[in-house]
């Protein structure tokens, strides 16, 4: 019987997309060991890291630029499930706001491609609790999954895309409440897509997703598990959390903030506008119980006018 050569994932991939280019397969490198120490049982725990697979790199050269773009503007919303009546009411939302990204958390399902009128859908739900999420960008924006950096122990989407030549990762993904070791996963995953942004020559990370994480840093009332242990990796890395203290979530019981914004400090070094829209209603519950729509605006990134960002732990 011929021996028939084995097609691996990478090359499975490289056939499919046609940015994908196979580089430095013999030195796959590696990431950071998180560590976290439980708050409730006082042992200091290590997780293990794995190789990341960025032995592909993208040929950013045969992607178009989004032009005529002056700023960027992503939308992130968890509105527990979508219903019909959702589904009318957010393209409604989306034709006034005309955000660049739209993100959704616990989608429930995975939606169509063309959920959104104007807009191209990237849709999971796979993981382990199956919650959903979901990436759209504008029908005329070149954007590409990163499918490398899906991790199956949580829902989550990582797109390039390129913007005024300046490459971006731009991504969402879902933590359920309580969970630290998938917030743990959700960590290295992120570390793994910065070093993948760098090794793509890339401008940096923007993040928006519900990640369950409470943390008075960021304006919460109190900081839960998953708060303290996302605090410490930020307090040792660039990255940055854009929230600006108001609260994404409203409860009769008590409200909180747990849909977050992160880039990396290349992206939060450039001045930043972020705020949420408590006056919009989208069937989400709010505002006596439920999510508020999270708005980021980033301006160009040719822009010569740079801010100190905010940056958690550092006064």
């Amino acid at each position: 019987m011929e021996n028939v050569p084995e097609v691996t994932a990478l090359e499975t991939i490289t056939q499919k997309n046609p940015h994908v280019q196979i580089a430095n397969q013999d030195t796959p490198r590696t990431i950071p060991t998180v560590k976290h120490t439980s708050t409730m049982q006082g042992k200091s725990t290590t997780k293990e890291t794995f190789p990341f697979r960025d032995t592909y790199k993208i040929d950013l050269s045969s992607i178009p630029v989004m032009t005529n773009k002056n700023s960027i503007t992503a939308l992130q919303l968890n509105p527990t499930g979508l219903s019909n009546a959702k589904q009318l009411l957010l393209n409604k939302y989306l034709e006034d706001q005309k955000p660049d990204f739209v993100a959704l958390n616990e989608t429930k399902k995975q939606i169509p491609e063309n959920f959104f009128t104007n807009y191209r859908t990237f849709s999971r739900c796979i993981g382990q609790n199956q919650r959903g999420v979901s990436l759209s960008v504008p029908k005329d924006t070149s954007c590409f999954e990163i499918k490398e950096l899906e991790n199956k122990k949580f829902d989550s989407i990582w797109c390039a895309v390129q913007y005024h030549k300046q490459p971006i990762l731009v991504a969402t993904a879902y933590i359920p409440p309580g969970e630290v070791n998938i917030m743990e996963e959700f960590i290295i995953t992120f570390e793994s897509a910065i070093d993948f942004a760098k090794a793509n020559n890339m401008k940096g990370v923007l993040f928006v997703g519900d990640l369950n994480a409470r943390s008075t840093l960021w304006g919460d009332s109190l900081t839960n598990n998953s708060g303290s242990t996302l605090e410490r990796y930020i307090e040792n890395k660039l990255v940055n959390i854009l929230n600006n203290g108001e609260n994404t979530f409203y409860a009769v019981n008590g409200s909180s903030v747990i849909d977050l914004c992160m880039t990396t400090d290349q992206l939060a070094n450039w001045k930043s506008t972020f705020y949420t829209d408590t006056e919009a209603e989208l069937l989400t519950g709010s505002p006596s119980h439920g999510h508020v729509p999270l708005k980021c605006y980033l301006p160009s990134f040719s822009s010569t006018e740079k801010v100190t960002a905010f940056k958690i732990g550092v006064d």
